[in-house]
């Protein structure tokens, strides 16, 4: 059984296996469904914490 993440732009759970992208962000691991959403992440990080 996959693990599940939860993506924090989009606030979507899915298996971390399908995660597009991974940022280490203040000690912590994010996963990322889409492109899209790790790059609001980078230019808003505060918004989504």
């Amino acid at each position: 059984m996959s693990d599940f993440v939860l993506d924090p732009v989009c606030e979507m759970r899915f298996p971390k296996m399908y995660a597009v992208a991974v940022e280490e962000y203040e000690g912590a691991l994010l996963y990322f469904f889409t492109e899209r959403c790790r790059k609001e992440f980078q230019a808003r990080p505060q918004a989504y914490l």
